[in-house]
Formats: structure tokens, sequence, C-alpha cells
């Protein structure tokens, strides 16, 4: 990016009101992978399945550890096969507004996302209020899945 670049996110130690408690999350992003998300100690660890194994920790490649985060986005949106390829290619709306979820201290929040144009950057805004919904300080995981997807959590 340009010196100066600005992602206008808004990141904040303490959680916003509201929400409701969410530990888990499940994220199943075909029928063949499935990603999972346990909160522990402040972070949501990360696992995945994948053609319906056990699930396995994401690791960090330099020091072996869990990696977690503290925000974990859930956007669903439009996706389907490019029309005419033959490999079976994905087309993935990623502008416009759409549903999404914040899981974030614990806590799921039910958010809109927003793009207006290919090189304008993601927002995440409360659904009640429109207004930017801030994330926790820290690293994030973002889940584009389709409107479909059977999300769940507890």
């Amino acid at each position: 990016h340009e010196e100066g670049y600005q992602v206008g996110w808004t990141f904040e130690k303490e959680a916003p009101e509201g929400g409701q408690p969410a530990k888990e999350l499940t994220v199943p992003f075909s029928t063949y992978k499935t990603g999972y998300f346990t909160y522990d100690d402040g972070q949501y660890l990360i696992a995945q399945s994948l053609d319906g194994s056990d699930p396995i920790d994401y690791v960090d490649g330099q020091t072996g550890e869990a990696v977690g985060v503290n925000n974990v986005l859930v956007l669903f949106t439009d996706v389907g096969l490019v029309k005419g390829d033959a490999v079976g290619r994905m087309s993935v709306r990623t502008t416009g507004t759409g549903d999404g979820l914040l899981l974030r201290d614990g806590v799921l929040q039910e958010i809109t996302w927003q793009r207006d144009k290919r090189t304008d950057c993601l927002r995440f805004l409360d659904r009640a209020s429109g207004q930017d919904t801030p994330l926790a300080v820290g690293p994030s995981y973002i889940n584009i899945v389709g409107t479909s997807a059977q999300v769940t959590w507890e």
C-alpha cells in the first residue's frame, strides 16, 4: 500500500454492549472443509477438518504453537460456480453489503459488512445502529461463506 494508507477499521479494548455468549463457532465452507473456533484465554483457537476428518489445530510454522485470534468474522455473500468454467472455480461477491457475525471476547454480535467498490476496504457495521463495530485489538480471521452456509455457535 502507499504510504499513509489506512484500513479504516475501529479497534477497542472494551467489547461493545450486547450480543450473545459464543465460546465455539463452526463454519462449514464446503462439503470438504469445516472451520472450528474455540474461545480460550482471551482468543479463539483455530482448527479445521477436511473431508469429515477429526479437526486439526492450526499451528504457527515457526513456533509450533496453536494459532489464536482476537476477532473471528463470518461474512455471508453470494457464492457460485464461475459460468462456463470447467474446473469448478468459484465466483464470490465481495462488494455491496451482506449479513455477518463478529465474535470477540467470547461474545457473538450480528453485523452488516459493506464494501462499495473492489478498491475499498471492508467495513463492519453494527446491524442495529449502522455504526462501525469495533474489533478487539489483535489479529483477526475473516471467513467468507455463501448465504446458505449453516454456521453454528454455542
